[in-house]
């Protein structure tokens, strides 16, 4: 069994839609590589946040998208708000709290963490987590991620 590569995205930020803003172009740019992604949230209202987000953001691109429960048809952007994902996929954006159970469907685990004390404890809690399980993740400082591609890094 292969586990998935979990990265952790720093951003130089204490803003929350700092990091929705990053989260939208991290999926912009997996979807322009024709690559998978289940963007998971924690509850409803950040849920609709990150997708009336991804509809303006980043400008002059739109990245198609829909919840996971509708698909009836293939599409490279999906999101949820419940750690239920049928099947597998390439890329799970993770922007809950928590470890989801889900994450061992998935090759790539992405993770960020704001410059705010409680999202900084929250993912070292999750990143001993994932190397406790999973074997040492990926540390990521994203300092112009507004100006540059993020999966060049």
């Amino acid at each position: 069994m292969s586990y998935p590569q979990v990265v952790f995205y720093e951003i130089p930020d204490k803003d929350p839609t700092m990091l929705v803003r990053a989260i939208c172009k991290l999926i912009c740019e997996y979807y322009r590589a024709n690559t998978s992604v289940h963007v998971l949230t924690a509850n409803e209202s950040e849920l609709t946040f990150l997708d009336e987000t991804l509809w303006n953001f980043p400008r002059n691109s739109f990245v198609p998208h829909m919840r996971a429960s509708a698909i009836q048809q293939r599409c490279l952007v999906t999101m949820e708000c419940t750690p239920k994902f049928e099947g597998n996929g390439s890329v799970l954006i993770n922007h809950t709290n928590d470890v989801p159970s889900c994450i061992e469907q998935f090759d790539t685990v992405c993770e960020f963490v704001l410059q705010q004390q409680e999202m900084k404890q929250q993912a070292r809690s999750k990143f001993a987590n994932y190397r406790e399980k999973y074997g040492k993740p990926t540390f990521v400082s994203i300092s112009d991620w507004d100006n540059r591609p993020i999966l060049d890094r």
